[in-house]
């Protein structure tokens, strides 16, 4: 799943760099989304970082897109990150993945005008606020 995101997401911007077809990012796409959907049918229990991760990705290619943006992926991250607050705070590739979206979160607010649908509790008790180093600053 999260190779297909990220073959997605390479395609497109390849696409965008040479100013060709992104048939192949669609065709990635699609495959992803056929992995995805199912994984998202599992119960909550069984979401782990690499499907926070594939929705977080697809949400940047959402992102690229030059006609419209429908921000489902935007609404998939919110509802995974709001029900499952531990990305927020574990570490690692899920918690990496939940301050990436969380300033995907902010991009949306400020410059789409929409209202604020995330939980900023959840990210209270991450390590960074008690970390020293450049990351960790700026996520704070």
């Amino acid at each position: 799943m999260v190779m297909y995101a990220l073959l997605t997401m390479s395609s497109r911007l390849i696409a965008i760099l040479t100013h060709s077809s992104d048939m192949e990012a669609t065709a990635y796409y699609d495959r992803c989304l056929e992995l995805l959907i199912p994984a998202l049918s599992r119960p909550e229990d069984t979401y782990d970082d690499n499907l926070l991760v594939t929705v977080i990705i697809l949400r940047l290619h959402e992102e690229l897109e030059s006609t419209k943006d429908p921000k489902l992926h935007l609404l998939g991250s919110h509802r995974l990150l709001n029900s499952m607050s531990q990305f927020s705070s574990s570490g690692g590739l899920g918690e990496a993945a939940s301050w990436q979206f969380l300033r995907q979160a902010i991009y949306v607010c400020l410059v789409q005008k929409e209202p604020w649908q995330l939980n900023l509790e959840h990210y209270m008790r991450s390590k960074v606020f008690e970390r020293t180093d450049d990351a960790s600053y700026a996520n704070a």
